[in-house]
């Protein structure tokens, strides 16, 4: 079952077209790798994917109650959030399925038990699991540990590097299970050890769909499912 599809995007920028009636499929759990020339048009390609730019033409269909996370070449952080608040911003999700859960908890404990209430509090339940369980906030200094950061995780973000801004921003990415995960570039800035984890947690341990623009041909012979090239406009397999 797909869980994002792309039908005929457009994207030109004054006379220079980049796209033109681009289109594709991911599938649930799906891993696909995008490779093309620079220039290409891979990066605005996985924006538009992501919903971060509009196209000119075309459509985006997501799967009701999908949810997609980015990882942008140069990601924007709020300089003046922590790093480890900046990496909770991706747990918002699990973290308002939690309360909500706790919040209908509460009311049949305190007489509410309903059918409906009862029928409420196990769809809550489920929803929970989907994104994780329910002990998840040791995940920020874990993966943030695996991706060489842990030792900044008090720093401002305004502080870091643009290699550790990139590492942290990766993290906010990771922690969130989302449905679909687009990441630009994801093994810029890494070590070695570092990409070696990488593709462990993305073949491994993440459940969703990963769509990922890179130049690194180890990378997609690890994890891609199947490479997608974008050259002249169009996308082919």
């Amino acid at each position: 079952m797909s869980v994002l599809a792309a039908l005929d995007i457009d994207k030109a920028y004054g006379e220079r077209v980049l796209l033109a009636k681009a289109s594709l499929t991911i599938d649930e759990g799906e891993r696909v790798g995008v490779v093309g020339r620079n220039g290409a048009g891979k990066s605005t390609f996985a924006k538009i994917l992501a919903g971060v730019e509009p196209a000119d033409g075309g459509s985006i269909a997501l799967r009701r109650g999908a949810r997609v996370a980015f990882l942008a070449q140069e990601p924007e952080l709020d300089g003046e959030l922590s790093v480890r608040k900046t990496v909770e911003l991706g747990l918002e999700a699990w973290a308002v399925a939690r309360k909500n859960h706790e919040e209908i908890t509460a009311r049949i404990a305190g007489g509410e038990a309903t059918e409906t209430l009862l029928a409420e509090q196990l769809a809550a339940s489920a929803e929970v699991e989907r994104l994780g369980g329910w002990d998840r906030a040791h995940e920020v200094e874990r993966v943030l540990g695996h991706l060489g950061v842990g030792d900044l995780i008090e720093r401002p973000a305004g502080k870091l590097s643009g290699g550790q801004r990139r590492r942290v921003a990766l993290a906010q990415v990771l922690v969130g299970q989302p449905d679909v995960m687009i990441l630009d570039e994801p093994t810029n800035h890494l070590d070695a050890d570092t990409i070696d984890w990488l593709e462990k947690f993305l073949a491994e341990e993440f459940r969703g769909a990963v769509l990922f623009v890179t130049h690194d041909r180890w990378l997609l012979d690890r994890i891609a499912d199947r490479t997608i090239e974008v050259e002249r406009g169009s996308v082919y397999a």
